[in-house]
């Protein structure tokens, strides 16, 4: 079975953007942006993201996997959601939690995110 080839667009900056299907939920890590976590519309919304004011960072090293438990109750380990309304979006500081398990990226990256079916309000993403 064939799939269609999509070229790149060049944005208005000059740069190559990759086509993206925003009709899954996904996270975007954004290193220029201070290391940030960005969580597009369709995770927001299915999620129900806009609810959370704090989230809570896990990471597995055996699985490379990134876990989120997003909450409304503060703890001693928390990040705060960063909420945009306007544009149906948040986001979460990422900075600390790369520099302590030494996780190196450059460039910014769009991850599937999966929500646990296990555990309440928790998502994870494979760190590749």
């Amino acid at each position: 079975m064939y799939k269609k080839w999509i070229p790149e667009e060049t944005s208005a900056r000059g740069r190559y953007a990759k086509a993206v299907n925003l009709n899954k939920p996904k996270c975007n890590y954004l290193p220029q942006s201070a290391h940030i976590l960005a969580f597009n519309i369709f995770a927001t919304e299915k999620f129900k993201l806009l609810d959370f004011k704090y989230a809570t960072l896990y990471y597995d090293k055996n699985e490379k996997s990134v876990g989120i438990a997003f909450s409304n109750k503060s703890t001693e380990d928390f990040v705060k959601v960063t909420h945009y309304k306007e544009r149906k979006i948040v986001s979460i500081s990422f900075k600390k939690f790369i520099t302590f398990y030494k996780l190196k990226r450059e460039t910014k990256k769009i991850f599937d995110l999966i929500k646990d079916e296990d555990v309440e309000n928790f998502y994870t993403f494979i760190w590749s």
